[in-house]
């Protein structure tokens, strides 16, 4: 955010802030279905032999929801764009540069509630460090890519959120090598039990992820009060300038009576 303050001014930290609800929801998301699902997955786990094989119904359950969840926000975004801006507070100076922003990241909201859910369930299968470097190189690669894309060529906003969805695609590529390790304990299997496993996972998941839901609403709430504060300023300024522009039209006809 900060950097788009630099390269627009004080308008691109309001256009930012007017896309930041889409964080919100985009990990809100992540978190309902991957530390909810986390959590049923472990404890399946610790149990016995037999429920080890229903965790892994579990993280498949937690994929589908989140992938479900996560194209459907990408549609929301692609198809209602303007409304959907609109609502989170902005207005005609803020939308043309969100829109930007979210020119190509919106492409990668799948993959940001995807990531939580690994990270989650690959943490609980002892694989910690790795879901520390996928943060950590997403980070890098974002910070870096925000340099070089906004600065470098020029992109503005929409090199934020191509550097944003690259590093979002590096972090989904490490995450994917656990599948790979012989530690590995985690699989895709057909869930038996859906609308219980589901109800568990969202049960589990719902405090942690209506915090990071809560702080969006309020961050849109926010984006549209200051736009209420903003329009009445102008309009009490252009009403302000009318008045005065009348007083000195009054005092040139006054000026001239007294020559006349």
């Amino acid at each position: 955010m900060g950097v788009i303050g630099r390269y627009y001014g004080p308008i691109g930290t309001s256009s930012l802030a007017v896309a930041a609800p889409v964080w919100n929801l985009t990990f809100t998301i992540g978190i309902l279905f991957g530390l909810g699902g986390a959590i049923s997955f472990t404890k399946m786990k610790a149990e016995s032999l037999e429920n080890s094989k229903r965790a892994n119904e579990i993280f498949t359950i937690s994929i589908i929801l989140v992938l479900f969840f996560g194209i459907l926000l990408f549609l929301a975004c692609l198809l209602f764009e303007d409304q959907i801006l609109y609502f989170f507070g902005a207005d005609d100076a803020t939308l043309p540069i969100a829109k930007e922003y979210l020119k190509v990241l919106r492409f990668a909201i799948p993959f940001f509630g995807f990531n939580e859910v690994l990270s989650s369930f690959i943490r609980n299968d002892n694989r910690p460090l790795l879901t520390t470097l996928a943060v950590g190189f997403a980070g890098i690669f974002n910070i870096g890519g925000d340099f070089i894309l906004i600065f470098r060529f020029d992109m503005g906003a929409n090199g934020s959120g191509t550097a944003s969805a690259c590093g979002a695609f590096v972090a989904t590529l490490i995450l994917l090598t656990h599948f790979l390790s012989k530690k590995n304990t985690i699989r895709l299997a057909f869930p038996k039990h859906f609308i219980v496993d589901t109800w568990n996972t969202i049960k589990n998941g719902f405090a942690s992820a209506f915090a990071d839901f809560a702080m969006g609403i309020v961050t849109i709430i926010f984006n549209n009060q200051l736009k209420i504060e903003i329009s009445e300023f102008n309009a009490n300024e252009l009403e302000f300038n009318k008045i005065q522009s009348s007083k000195i039209q009054l005092e040139k006809i006054k000026i001239e009576e007294i020559y006349v």
